[in-house]
């Protein structure tokens, strides 16, 4: 009994406790893989205190921090009032200068993509957030983010220590996401732009599918619920929900206790609200292929992103952004059929383009048609890259001293490039000379300056900025944007309109006449045409002639977000392109020449013409944040301290059992710095025997480029034997120290540098003979090259590839050499399927040649799990093969997935014979071994990530004929 306790908490110690120990003896050809998050810079940090925050900024982002610092003290009054709730400690906002940077830290373990705006760990309550250029788009994030940290804190305060992730607690996404957008804002247009069309195409989810929703829709159709809710109910519901939800653990009979109504009422009511506002809304307004020709039209539920596009000045192609090979890639298109000619640029697969960004950047033609510029992130470079389109090579490549680069046109002499550059703390617009890289600023203050577009005659730049009578820099408050220009020969900057509504993303007419823009001041993303009239005085070139609708959809003609540029004008076909939402994705659709059309003007209001002021409740709802409300609490910020890493903790879990003969505790303890760069981790699995006891001790440093851990660990009897050739080692007690070294050239490769001495004791097995030895004691160095491209799910690897070549000696009372190969490969069948492929050999060599066993769930499934010699696949040379088909079993849900596989494996010593063709007309395995199956698969999930269950049935076959009986295996785990 005491011997199957102390195997099953070995079993679970194994999962939880020891799962970053990669590279012991046992685990020799355990590969690891994984892309690598870089430490490009190294960051000197600093931290800022004020009444409810410490700020954690870095070198010279002080003028971020301070800003930073104002605007989270006016969220924290605003939110406090609403929720009714105060925290008793300082809540931790670490603040990074650019997305490239924030996707640098490891508060967060994983990735973190472009479109991910900040983050709020629920742990500790850290909120992690970049600054992207816009302080208006800042106080959305940052609102957004503390909402989440009062939820974390309000339901911690009620034993939830984990927030959502909570056992026993579950939260449907739109109601922890749809909470946060509606305490931000009064109105988003862009969250209207989907209950239209969620109305016109009868695509509303009904009350059992909004709890599934994981996508962009759960804050979409979220903030619509709250908004829903608080009209009904008041603005106090969000606070006495969650308090109740505390209370209940349920967040339906929440809603029931706190208003005597229930979930399904609430829904049916919005339901009703929903579709009655908005088909009235899309009254008058048609959708946008009765107004324009769709060229490019995403795939319902497979692709639905064609954004970004720009026409080539002859008007023959056109390039955009899709995701129609679940990578995100630049394709170039024609623009008379919309065919897809062939992929230009394949981001997020190889260190050259590390990152394609699709959120804040534009596409840039140059005049003659023959090159486009767009910015990527090359290693720790923010890059703008010029294409030849037609051979497909970059031929030049920019880094341009800023923190990051987004929005980017080309002058017409084909001799600059004009961009949005985020630096500082601000966001600008700079010009670059692409012979010289020479770089020169344009604008210079806290506000939006996005958009450029160069006219025709090289004299002037369009932009937009949210400066104007709106915006108040003084008060950190901003604005909508409205159109503004860059005289060239002056360098005067003035806005041609003071709006109280968002005009983007302009674009010039062939003639230099008019500017094509996209504006919400009906409510809608339309097009509408602004002619100029050149007044060439000593004050400003151009002024406002008249402004007109070109378009009157019912969806939203406008990109991913509404700062994604989705206009491009064709400077010699006069045709206009632009993306477009309808149907829950974005096509490409083509306008012809808006000029020759003619329509009823529209009012617009110059810079200092006299306006009916607005007053605060009408600006607030038209255009504000709902923290406006309360003042900045301190114009003067406290001088900053340098930050000093110090170990605390960030969890702790544990359990044991026993009896008054037997014992067993597991316990694991990790602690961290507030930056997560340094971490220790305490495991233990102890039972009354000390020498039958599991110790962990392992701490990591990720600060730098070049990370390393050190570890020391103890593992008792219940880990099997060490298999030499011509013996087996019989352990009762393995102990050692290491360290591990990690070398990343790019997110993709890297080199892994290890050295581990052990002592292991126990007894030597040889044939019949058992013979106590003394203490062993040996030294493994392990060199190991890893590259890693795949596009990665819950269930696994989806696209690319991976590899992993490794070199290991053992010096000492031990003396072999061990050197393996894996290579793996995945290819995307469809969106959500995928054939898998792994080929892995190993060999070890010298007077104590590793014996590997390939047997069992993770490599050649009908081998043996036990010690059945006859099963066993074995010897100091192995290779094996795996071929695989996985595939989703339910249509739309990835709760359940199966596979169907082929395995192969061969392991020898000395002679081997793969194959035979005696006693049969066909050739047979003989020495090599197969099997093939199919399986099933589970994801649990976690707060330390998710793992598979899995099951397999599996028969092997020597090609003739079935061998022995079928078997059925249960694991958790990985797939290869």
């Amino acid at each position: 009994m005491r011997k199957k306790i102390i195997v099953l908490w070995g079993i679970i110690f194994t999962l939880l406790l020891l799962a970053g120990l990669e590279s012991s003896i046992e685990a020799q050809l355990t590969s690891y893989f994984g892309k690598n998050k870089v430490h490009y810079k190294d960051f000197k940090w600093a931290t800022l205190k004020t009444t409810h925050f410490m700020i954690y900024f870095y070198s010279g982002e002080e003028q971020l921090a301070r800003n930073t610092a104002k605007m989270a003290e006016r969220a924290y009054q605003h939110l406090s009032t609403a929720l009714q709730h105060e925290f008793t400690e300082k809540i931790p906002l670490i603040c990074y200068a650019s997305s490239d940077d924030f996707q640098q830290t490891e508060i967060i373990s994983g990735f973190i993509g472009e479109g991910i705006g900040g983050v709020t760990e629920s742990l500790r309550g850290r909120i992690v957030i970049p600054f992207l250029g816009s302080y208006r788009y800042f106080n959305h994030v940052l609102i957004h983010e503390l909402v989440h940290a009062f939820q974390f804190d309000i339901l911690r305060e009620a034993g939830f220590g984990g927030g959502i992730f909570s056992s026993g607690l579950y939260v449907p996404l739109w109601f922890m996401e749809g909470m946060p957008e509606y305490l931000s804002e009064y109105r988003n247009p862009l969250t209207e732009m989907w209950l239209r069309d969620a109305v016109y195409n009868d695509t509303l989810p009904k009350i059992n599918q909004i709890e599934d929703i994981e996508d962009i829709r759960a804050y979409r159709f979220g903030q619509s619920l709250w908004q829903h809710l608080g009209e009904m109910y008041g603005e106090s519901l969000p606070g006495d929900l969650l308090r109740e939800l505390a209370k209940t653990g349920n967040w339906q009979e929440a809603i029931k206790n706190v208003k005597d109504t229930t979930w399904k009422a609430v829904y049916r009511d919005w339901l009703e609200d929903v579709q009655k506002t908005y088909a009235a809304e899309n009254e008058g307004r048609r959708p946008i292929e009765e107004q324009a020709v769709r060229l490019i039209a995403h795939k319902k539920d497979d692709f639905a992103l064609n954004i970004l596009p720009a026409v080539s000045p002859d008007g023959k192609y056109i390039a955009l952004i899709s995701d129609r090979d679940v990578y995100r890639t630049i394709y170039l298109a024609s623009a008379e059929t919309g065919k897809i000619i062939r992929p230009l640029v394949e981001g997020e697969r190889r260190g050259t383009f590390e990152t394609l960004r699709f959120l804040n950047t534009s596409l840039a033609w140059d005049s003659e048609s023959q090159h486009l510029a767009f910015n990527a992130k090359a290693g720790g470079e923010n890059a703008i890259y010029v294409m030849n389109v037609h051979s497909e090579k970059v031929i030049k490549k920019l880094v341009p001293a800023v923190a990051s680069i987004s929005f980017l046109a080309w002058s017409p002499d084909r001799r600059s490039i004009v961009f949005t550059g985020t630096q500082n703390g601000q966001e600008d617009l700079y010009l670059i000379n692409i012979d010289d890289q020479r770089l020169v600023q344009l604008t210079n203050d806290l506000y939006s300056n996005r958009h450029p577009s160069w006219s025709p005659d090289g004299k002037a730049i369009a932009f937009t900025t949210d400066s104007g009578q709106f915006s108040d820099p003084e008060e950190l408050k901003f604005g909508p944007s409205n159109l503004a220009l860059y005289e060239m020969a002056s360098g005067n900057v003035y806005r041609l309109a003071d709006n109280a509504y968002n005009d983007f993303t302009p674009v010039w007419s062939p003639d230099g006449s008019s500017l094509a823009f996209i504006s919400d001041r009906d409510g809608v993303c339309n097009i509408y045409l602004l002619a100029l009239k050149n007044t060439p005085d000593a004050s400003r070139k151009y002024r406002i002639d008249a402004i007109t609708q070109v378009t009157n959809v019912n969806t939203g003609i406008v990109g991913l977000t509404e700062d994604n540029p989705a206009l491009t004008w064709a400077q010699e076909t006069g045709k206009l392109f632009f993306s477009g939402f309808a149907d829950k994705g974005w096509d490409i659709f083509a306008l012809d020449n808006p000029l020759k059309d003619t329509q009823t003007p529209l009012t617009a209001h110059e810079p200092g013409e006299l306006i009916e002021k607005l007053s605060l409740s009408e600006s607030l709802t038209s255009f504000g944040k709902k923290d406006w409300k309360h003042p900045l609490t301190f114009k003067k910020v406290p001088e900053p301290k340098k930050y000093r890493a110090r170990l605390q903790p960030e969890y702790i879990f544990g359990g044991g059992g026993g009896n008054d003969k037997n014992l067993v505790i597991l316990a694991r303890l990790g602690l961290s710095d507030m930056l997560s760069n340094h971490r220790l981790t305490l495991g233990l699995n102890l039972t009354e025997v000390f020498d039958e006891s599991d110790f962990l001790i392992q701490y990591s440093n990720r600060a730098s480029r070049l990370s390393y851990e050190i570890h020391g660990f103890q593992f008792g009897d219940s880990y099997g034997t060490y298999s030499l050739k011509d013996a087996e080692f019989e352990v009762e007690v393995q102990r050692g120290i290491g360290v591990n070294f990690h070398w990343p050239f790019d997110k993709f490769r890297r080199v892994e540098l290890g050295l581990e001495g052990w002592m292991v004791s126990g007894e030597k097995l040889e044939d019949t003979t058992r013979e106590e030895l003394e203490d062993q004691f040996f030294a493994v160095p392990t060199l190991a090259y890893v590259h890693d491209t795949t596009l990665y799910t819950s269930f696994g690897p989806l696209d690319g590839r991976r590899s992993r070549y490794s070199l290991s000696p053992a010096f000492g009372d031990f003396l072999y050499l061990t050197a393996a190969a894996d290579q793996r490969w995945y290819i995307q069948a469809t969106k959500r399927s995928t054939l898998a492929l792994r080929m892995l050999t190993a060999v070890s060599v010298g007077e104590n040649a590793r014996i590997f066993n390939i047997s069992g769930p993770y490599t050649f499934r009908s081998g043996a799990f036990d010690t059945d010699e006859e099963e066993e696949i074995e010897g100091t040379k192995i290779a094996l093969a795996n071929l695989e088909y996985r595939f989703p079993l339910l249509p739309k849900l990835n709760l359940l997935r199966g596979n169907v596989f082929w395995d192969m494996a061969l392991g020898w010593t000395d002679n081997v014979r793969p194959l035979t063709t005696e006693q049969t007309s066909f050739i047979r395995l003989k020495d090599l071994r197969a099997a093939y199956g199919i399986g099933v698969r589970v994801p649990i999930s976690g707060p330390f990530g998710s793992i598979l269950l899995r099951f397999d049935m599996t028969q092997e076959t020597d090609l003739t004929k079935n061998i022995g009986e079928r078997k059925w295996l249960f694991s958790l785990g990985q797939d290869f």
